[in-house]
């Protein structure tokens, strides 16, 4: 069972880690209206299906904007590979933004990668 008041995440599932993050977003969007947080999502696209961590969505004006979350709970420095990735998914499936989180810091290939296309990186630390 995932715990939110949880604060050490050395020792929690990938599951976990990836609820973890999705409940400190979701702390963050306290007070905003529409906001809707799915975990492990599979979308089903013509160039083939891919799983999420976490699809964060919401409507203003009637439009619906989607981020995609994606939770690396890593020893090792986080690629611009993985980057890239959360990108495709950002790309085949329409999403406005991305959101890579770590527990490890990342390449400064990633960040830049990263910097160009409009992902956030967000690294947590036990601290």
């Amino acid at each position: 069972m995932f715990v939110p008041t949880k604060e050490c995440f050395c020792n929690m599932s990938p599951t976990d880690f990836e609820k973890y993050s999705l409940y400190l977003l979701k702390q963050q969007t306290q007070g905003l209206e529409n906001v809707k947080i799915e975990h492990n999502v599979i979308v089903e696209k013509s160039d083939g299906s891919y799983q999420i961590d976490g699809i964060v969505s919401f409507d203003v004006m009637g439009v619906r904007y989607t981020t995609i979350v994606e939770c690396k709970r890593y020893k090792n420095t986080i690629s611009r590979e993985k980057v890239q990735i959360l990108y495709d998914k950002i790309r085949a499936n329409g999403a406005q933004k991305g959101i890579l989180i770590s527990t490890s810091g990342f390449q400064s290939g990633a960040i830049k990668y990263a910097s160009e296309h409009g992902i956030a990186l967000i690294q947590i630390t036990e601290a």
